[in-house]
């Protein structure tokens, strides 16, 4: 099945139950199908109606683009499948629509080698692991879409599909609109296998909380902090916060245990949080060298401000391609020095007697 074309095509569920709209599921026998969906409107959505609106697992190099679910009240039920990770494939969905969504069943899921999400109005996007195969690994973009919609779920999740942990090696958000509501969280991982990040970038996004409930950044009700981020975490300061947003879970990692912080308000770090222990600023290291290094465990830069420190070292954290981290001894020891995000700093020689964390 490839090179097919489903143009301008609506689809009702006429009292049905259980359907699958489009089906061109071609897992078993992946590969470039360029298949294209475009103008398709779904009418009667309610629950039970449309168990699947369309799956293209196994389509590379495939297109959904202007899909309309629901506009009605009650309706909005479906999920919309593009898995293309067995040759880590290219897929694009973009303008899809859930108008109206009435309960949790109504997600994208999305993974493949490099997926692109553009202009959608969403309730959840899931990342599945690809069956048959167990396949898991992702980079994912998603821009300019509205990840408002009030329905009971977290926006971004790890499916449930599969038995191998996830892993994203990068995962981008940009240009959206993020609305958090009725408790739930930005990012959660509610199966036992683990869920690995390696690289996110956050940037032009607005975050709200909608009704002032205690949503969160990170949520893994299975308790086995499954939640890994990697080297590279990075949220721009273009981004936009209103409302409280808790913490949540902690994550966890070769760099530690850690907390997902927002922006902080000014310059005030809070206490503990990413940090672990102290206050707003963290106590001095105890003692010189490579097993007294502070790492930066925020997803934020920050400017430390020393006194008396000698022997300042700078640990990066991924190193060049192909090598390990790279230990720097600076030249001369700074009043100040930026410490980006997973970045260690130790002190070869004395302590600093004093310093102070400002974000940026």
């Amino acid at each position: 099945m490839t090179d097919m074309r489903f143009f301008h095509l609506g689809m009702d569920a006429n009292g049905q139950t259980g359907l699958t709209g489009y089906d061109l599921n071609m897992s078993s026998v992946e590969g470039p199908m360029n298949n294209w969906l475009f103008d398709l409107s779904f009418f009667n959505t309610v629950s039970g109606g449309f168990t699947n609106l369309i799956d293209m697992t196994g389509n590379e190099e495939s297109t959904i683009d202007l899909t309309t679910v629901g506009n009605t009240s009650g309706q909005g039920y479906g999920e919309v499948i593009l898995l293309v990770g067995k040759f880590a494939g290219w897929a694009k969905i973009s303008r899809v629509f859930y108008s109206q969504p009435a309960g949790t069943v109504a997600g994208l899921h999305a993974s493949g080698g490099k997926v692109t999400i553009r202009d959608c109005v969403l309730n959840t996007l899931i990342i599945d692991n690809q069956n048959p195969g167990d396949y898991n690994t992702s980079s994912i973009s998603v821009m300019d879409t509205y990840l408002g919609n009030g329905q009971p779920v977290a926006k971004i999740q790890n499916g449930a599909v599969g038995t191998q942990g996830t892993a994203l090696v990068m995962f981008e958000l940009r240009g959206c609109y993020v609305s958090l509501a009725n408790a739930r969280a930005f990012l959660q991982n509610n199966v036992s296998r683990t869920m690995t990040i390696y690289r996110v970038h956050v940037a032009g996004c607005t975050v709200v909380n909608a009704d002032a409930s205690a949503v969160t950044w990170i949520s893994q009700p299975s308790g086995t902090q499954a939640t890994v981020f990697g080297g590279e975490l990075f949220w721009s300061p273009g981004n936009y916060q209103t409302g409280t947003i808790l913490e949540g879970s902690i994550m966890t990692g070769g760099y530690g245990q850690y907390y997902f912080e927002p922006p902080p308000a000014g310059w005030g770090w809070k206490n503990g949080g990413g940090w672990g222990t102290g206050a707003n600023t963290p106590a001095v290291p105890v003692g010189t060298g490579i097993g007294n290094a502070f790492r930066n465990r925020s997803n934020r830069p920050i400017m430390i401000y020393q006194v008396g420190a000698v022997g300042t070292h700078i640990i990066d954290a991924e190193g060049t391609v192909g090598s390990s981290a790279i230990d720097a001894a600076l030249g001369v020891d700074p009043t100040a020095i930026q410490l980006n995000p997973f970045e260690q700093v130790y002190y070869a020689t004395t302590v600093p007697s004093s310093w102070k964390f400002y974000g940026l």
